[in-house]
């Protein structure tokens, strides 16, 4: 599992870098989710598409659920790999809980930390940014016959 770290690195040669401001409202979480799926499908990262929607889902609900702002950002950055980072108001480190097996919440990060090559936080003077960096699976070798 990797472990968090608290500087975000940006993909190297990145062709995409977006971010997007949603309201902080559980139904913006399906709005994050398709934008994300839909900037990953238009620059050829549709191999993680299920993996990433799942994780901007985990942090976007953790935005909302944890912080008292407006809004949250979703910001992309794609090249050979994909860099997303939700961002909200709370100024405090996340951290991995463990929870029971009776919670039903509780284990938004430790999904982040278990499903990405690599995740983090930054922490700024307006807020924080959760992020994780996925790279595309390697191409699967065309037997020829």
């Amino acid at each position: 599992m990797p472990e968090a770290r608290f500087n975000r690195v940006h993909a190297s040669g990145a062709e995409v870098q977006l971010f997007r401001w949603f309201p902080a409202t559980a139904e913006a979480v399906s709005l994050a989710r398709a934008w994300v799926r839909e900037i990953a499908l238009a620059t050829g990262h549709g191999a993680i598409v299920p993996t990433l929607e799942l994780l901007v889902s985990e942090l976007a609900t953790n935005a909302i659920r944890h912080t008292d702002g407006e809004r949250f950002r979703v910001e992309f950055d794609a090249g050979a790999q994909v860099i997303v980072a939700v961002c909200d108001t709370e100024i405090a480190a996340p951290t991995v809980q463990h929870p029971g097996p009776m919670d039903e919440t509780g284990r938004g990060l430790a999904i982040v930390q278990g499903m990405s090559d690599r995740w983090g936080a930054e922490i700024r003077r307006d807020g924080k940014c959760v992020w994780f960096q996925l790279a595309d699976p390697p191409a699967r070798a065309t037997k020829v016959s």
